[in-house]
């Protein structure tokens, strides 16, 4: 059955021209160096919880530039600190208050850190600004310098939080799964911070961007173009907003990971086109397995959580 972007073997051979930016070990080390002199600065509050012999907690931790973000925190009673914690990372402009996705994982043993993303969250101390934007949306934020882009501060952000993961559950390791947004930002943390074991991508946003802004219908690969149509017809600014976002691609980041991965993609979806994932894959040089889902879109069948669960239980 064809996708959206071309049949499987038109998929399977699609290959992404994202090049590698010279200094992106160096520009990504200078950020990680930063932000290691953060503290955590850890905060814990007890939430009510409905779920006998499961603790429920609103966590705020400090991540660059002093600002607090937010998690919540899910954890069983009999909390086993020799298995990983797992860290889930959520969509485009959604939230972490429904800490029932975390029971998968919570019934094993294990604690789970749901983190909230700057500025897309209901709770939030502090709203930050960007000196650039011009389109609805955070993709814009920042677009003209790598430094302060709006997604680097989120893959910072999300490293961040993992260490805040592992403080809170003990744990020496962690698994790091998300979809669209989530799956984007899981890369980038899973390139970058030495202690995950395990990756669960699914419907990944943020890779071969430029790709998946020619492709998109629809989702936040529109405010890319968006801009264009409004403040660049003629897109004289196109090398400009592309050699940044070149630092936060997934296909970037997955040339650096080391540890197993699972791709979860559908055929029909045409907010992340499909395309865009296998180009993906392909840049994956450990352990790894796709998961294909012909007849889905930007959200994947149920079967796949099974799918996922036994992709963890091979490893821990």
């Amino acid at each position: 059955m064809p996708g959206v972007d071309g049949s499987v073997r038109e998929l399977e051979a699609y290959q992404s021209h994202v090049t590698l930016p010279d200094d992106f070990d160096s520009f990504w080390e200078s950020k990680l160096e930063a932000l290691r002199d953060v503290p955590l600065s850890i905060e814990r509050i007890r939430l009510d919880s409905y779920i006998r012999n499961v603790m429920v907690e609103q966590i705020k931790y400090q991540s660059l530039e002093g600002i607090l973000h937010h998690a919540t925190y899910i954890s069983p009673s009999d909390l086993d600190e020799s298995l990983p914690v797992v860290v889930m990372y959520h969509g485009y402009d959604w939230n972490t208050h429904e800490p029932h996705i975390a029971m998968k994982y919570v019934v094993q043993g294990m604690g789970v850190l749901l983190v909230e993303t700057r500025d897309q969250g209901m709770v939030a101390d502090q709203m930050i600004s960007y000196p650039m934007g011009g389109a609805s949306g955070w993709m814009t934020k920042g677009i003209f310098n790598k430094e302060g882009y709006y997604y680097t501060n989120v893959i910072l952000d999300s490293l961040r939080a993992l260490d805040v993961a592992l403080e809170l559950s003990g744990s020496r390791s962690a698994i790091v799964e998300g979809g669209s947004q989530g799956g984007g930002i899981g890369l980038g943390v899973s390139a970058l911070h030495p202690k995950v074991k395990l990756a669960l991508i699914d419907i990944p946003f943020l890779c071969d961007i430029p790709r998946g802004v020619e492709l998109a219908v629809r989702g936040p690969y529109l405010e890319i173009s968006h801009y264009f149509k409004v403040h660049d017809p003629l897109h004289q600014q196109e090398k400009a907003i592309y050699d940044t976002l070149r630092y936060i691609d997934g296909i970037n980041f997955a040339r650096r990971i080391t540890c197993p991965v699972m791709v979860g993609v559908g055929l029909l979806d045409e907010v992340c086109p499909p395309s865009t994932a296998y180009a993906l894959y392909r840049e994956l040089g450990g352990e790894k397995e796709l998961r294909v889902y012909p007849e889905y879109a930007h959200g994947l069948s149920s079967w796949h959580e099974e799918e996922k669960l036994k992709f963890v239980s091979n490893y821990i």
